[in-house]
């Protein structure tokens, strides 16, 4: 009978602590709790993410992160807006009022709106303050209520931690705006998208059945605000964008 040499013996030894080692970890691994395969979903800029909270919280923060300049634009378009901000004497109580402006113009970009008439809405609702509460529980920049922030932020597929996440202001703006741009598609008019805004569409759809006039004093002031901004902007409200729409003269 042939004996294994002095090598072979040691080869065979460490042949099987490397098989008995692979073994054990093998084993181990199939202990673990395997992580599930996520679905797939789109985020409100169209695109793909894994259904996970982690994937929220990373397209969330795509909404609200700053971008650079353009090419060719000697000023950003969030220099734009936050020239407006400032100039209309809004009490902005925001830490980083470049990072609100960049808000505002993806926000309103996303929306096919015009971000002059967003800073009009935040005008008119908050005067800028991030920490306005209205009588009826509106919170934040937008005055939009918990109930709405809860089922647009669905919509959008973004976190909703409750009534307090209305007081972020960059959350609040990609909020609002987004409820009212779809108010707009709705109404397809301006005045109508406003008054809905501020009234409910539940109210202002029965004031359609009736044939009653809607409500003006909050659409007019929101206006009012919007052709300012037209005029710090230095253009013709008539070629504003929205501004033609049905209702607007």
């Amino acid at each position: 009978m042939l004996r294994p040499s002095p090598l072979d013996s040691r080869r065979l030894r460490v042949s099987r602590r490397t098989g008995a080692h692979l073994l054990g970890c093998t084993l181990l691994a199939l202990a673990l709790p395997q992580p599930l395969q996520p679905a797939a979903f789109s985020d409100p800029t169209g695109e793909r993410h894994a259904a996970s909270e982690i994937a929220r919280e990373a397209a969330a923060e795509r909404l609200i992160r700053p971008q650079p300049v353009h090419p060719g634009e000697t000023v950003s378009r969030e220099a734009r807006i936050l020239e407006r901000l400032l100039q209309r004497g809004l009490r902005i109580e925001v830490d980083d009022l470049e990072r609100l402006a960049h808000t505002i113009k993806g926000a309103a970009e996303r929306n096919a709106m015009d971000p002059d008439l967003i800073v009009a809405v935040i005008e008119i609702e908050s005067h800028g303050r991030s920490k306005a509460i209205s009588k009826v529980g509106a919170r934040g920049l937008m005055q939009v209520l918990p109930s709405t922030g809860a089922e647009v932020a669905r919509k959008l597929d973004l976190p909703w931690r409750g009534p307090d996440a209305l007081f972020d202001p960059h959350f609040n703006v990609v909020v609002g705006t987004a409820y009212l741009g779809g108010l707009q598609r709705r109404y397809g008019d301006l005045r109508k998208a406003l008054a809905a805004y501020n009234w409910g569409p539940g109210r202002i759809d029965r004031f359609l059945r009736r044939g009653q006039s809607l409500p003006r004093r909050y659409v007019e002031s929101v206006l009012r605000a919007y052709e300012a901004n037209a005029g710090v902007a230095g253009r013709p409200l008539s070629r504003v964008p929205w501004a033609s729409a049905p209702g607007r003269s």
